[in-house]
């Protein structure tokens, strides 16, 4: 019941940006596993936000499996340089990798659009994903999809949803309150994860 209540208030805040705690733990992981060159390029990483185009749904990206082929490549030029600095963003990824299963996935964003990081098998995805629709008209700064206060918002009538709820409360119980907000929030969370 405690996650239960948890996600309604996450379904009552205001949503202009949200996970930035989730955020913020990734980062003190990262930056508590050590120190080094690695480490570094994956705070760098995660602080530009190199994995992650400004706005808009993609297809999740393998970032590992794109560090391994960016490794072989590099190793087909026999350029030290660029050995070395594949090298050093493969290893970025893997610590980045760690932090990810070490804390579970991370959702992080604003209203319309998320940014996301979980960790398929022994490898780290992100994605990024238009998560809330929200239709404007030029110049108006409110619209009815921003207040979930009122009947007929999608979000308030499934915090006022007995039997929606009680679903929610057993996926929660069974994958944990991120794992539901990623799912609920973006509508395309892997099916299988």
């Amino acid at each position: 019941m405690k996650e239960l209540n948890a996600f309604r208030k996450f379904l009552a805040e205001d949503r202009g940006e949200f996970g930035q705690e989730s955020l913020d733990k990734l980062y003190d992981t990262v930056e508590a596993m050590g120190e080094g060159p690695a480490q570094q390029k994956a705070m760098d990483m995660m602080e530009d936000g190199a994995f992650f185009p400004e706005e808009g749904t993609y297809p999740a990206i393998n970032q590992t499996q794109e560090a391994v082929e960016e490794l072989n490549y590099a190793k087909n030029t026999n350029d030290e340089e660029t050995i070395e600095e594949a090298q050093l963003g493969l290893d970025a990824i893997i610590i980045i990798k760690n932090a990810v299963k070490k804390i579970g996935p991370v959702s992080y964003g604003e209203m319309g659009q998320s940014y996301n990081y979980y960790v398929k098998g022994d490898d780290l995805f992100t994605q990024a994903r238009e998560t809330f629709e929200v239709p404007t008209n030029e110049g108006e700064e409110v619209n009815e999809y921003m207040d979930i206060s009122k009947p007929g918002n999608p979000l308030y009538d499934l915090n006022n949803d007995s039997k929606a709820m009680a679903e929610l409360d057993r996926i929660a119980d069974k994958y944990g309150l991120l794992a539901l907000q990623l799912w609920v929030t973006s509508g395309e969370y892997p099916s299988n994860y």
